[in-house]
């Protein structure tokens, strides 16, 4: 127990020594961080080393190889600590198979650039944090006002298309009114040929529309129609022709008759006319002129 107490106040004084280079690294500007921690890191060596050496090369392997630590020369590159171990090199041999072999140094420096890097993490948040904001502050401005200037452009071009717009409207309605006005400036007479020749091609076209009606509704009234026409003209047929042929009969009865008679009246008007005037030359005046006025009467019945 005697042999570890000195060598926890040896490793103890050590990490003090870092500890201190690391915290004072840590309140040190950026461009002598380099500097301060190799001279950090030197002046705990130093005072670590003698600290070790007041107890000698063999005691202290020794209570190296008792408190389950191993050096190696190899890890070590200052001359004290080379000088020491190449003393000790005689009792390595012996006790190299009673120990755990462990390299301290690595894992010290590992451990504190770690906690020093979480400590500079936690000491840097707030001023990160400060810069973060007023960036994106300073984005935010420069996007509203960008925002700004965009939207301010888009009503400008709007307007202007607007205002094309209305000027193209206006242009338009100047031109329909002056047509306006050109076609109520047409005297009376032009009115009614143009009234004369509306209603013209009105008739013509209502005609033709008319016609062609017409035709179609034949044709679809002849399409319906034909095969119930074509029925009943099986039984038509042969009544009007036996109509017909009895027309024609009569007719051709009245015309013979009248013939007959016409040819018989040419035949007796000679011979009447005859008898009639020798009766004539016989009877007396009297007697004609009453026959005259009874003929004449009969005539009038």
């Amino acid at each position: 127990m005697a042999l570890i107490y000195p060598a926890a106040a040896a490793g103890i004084s050590a990490l003090l020594g870092i500890g201190y280079t690391y915290t004072h690294l840590t309140f040190t500007h950026a461009d002598s961080l380099t500097s301060a921690r190799a001279s950090g890191r030197k002046q705990g060596r130093n005072e670590t080393l003698t600290e070790l050496l007041r107890f000698g090369p063999r005691r202290l392997r020794r209570m190296c190889l008792e408190a389950g630590i191993r050096f190696s020369p190899s890890n070590t590159s200052d001359p004290d600590t080379d000088s020491i171990f190449n003393n000790a090199s005689e009792d390595q041999d012996e006790d190299e198979e009673e120990v755990e072999e462990r390299v301290i140094y690595q894992g010290l420096v590992r451990e504190m650039t770690e906690q020093l890097k979480s400590e500079l993490r936690e000491s840097l948040r707030p001023e990160v944090i400060g810069a973060v904001r007023t960036q994106l502050r300073t984005e935010i401005i420069q996007d509203q006002h960008q925002m700004t200037g965009l939207k301010a452009s888009a009503k400008e071009l709007v307007r202007h298309e607007f205002q094309q717009d209305s000027l193209l409207r206006n242009e338009v309605r100047a031109e329909i009114k002056r047509e306006i006005r050109h076609d109520f400036r047409i005297s009376g007479k032009e009115r009614e040929l143009v009234a004369e020749a509306t209603q013209d091609l009105r008739t013509e076209v209502r005609s033709s529309l008319r016609q062609s009606l017409r035709d179609e509704v034949r044709e679809e009234l002849k399409r319906e129609l034909r095969e119930k026409i074509r029925r009943e003209s099986e039984w038509t047929i042969t009544l009007d022709l036996k109509r017909e042929r009895e027309e024609e009969r009569e007719k051709l009865k009245r015309e013979l008759k009248e013939e007959v008679k016409r040819e018989l009246r040419r035949e007796l008007e000679a011979p009447v006319k005859a008898d009639l005037l020798s009766e004539l030359r016989d009877m007396s005046a009297e007697k004609i002129l009453g026959i005259g006025t009874s003929v004449a009467t009969t005539r009038m019945r």
